[in-house]
């Protein structure tokens, strides 16, 4: 699973309103709910994720479902480019008919395994 952090960067101005924010946002569901609703972004907050605007909405249930199984990216050096430069683009090669399925595993495995072994 994909996503960010909030974070208060050392030496900011207003540490208390951030965090007030924060707070505000990720631990209310309905703020989370809200928010959503203008930004476009699931919350991290489970409740509020379950909420049937994002359960019952063709464009995100399915996000909701996959949350259940979901794990966070591995911190793991040079992860975030076999993703970029490896599994999506053998993906959007399959997607377009360029590739099998197993062509585009393979592709990304060894492209992945590449990338990999050059960060040790």
């Amino acid at each position: 699973m994909g996503g960010f952090g909030l974070i208060i960067p050392k030496g900011a101005k207003n540490t208390e309103g951030a965090w007030a924010f924060m707070k505000w946002w990720t631990t209310q569901p309905k703020n989370g709910v809200d928010f959503a609703k203008i930004s476009g972004w699931i919350p991290a907050n489970k409740t509020a994720a379950n909420d049937p605007y994002f359960t019952q909405n063709e464009h995100y249930s399915a996000f909701i479902k996959a949350l259940s199984v979901a794990k966070v990216r591995p911190n793991v050096a040079g992860y975030s480019d076999v993703e970029g430069k490896a599994l999506i683009p053998a993906l959007q090669k399959y997607m377009s008919g360029e590739l099998t399925a197993d062509q585009a595993l393979k592709q990304a495995q060894d492209q992945g395994d590449q990338i990999l072994a050059s960060n040790r």
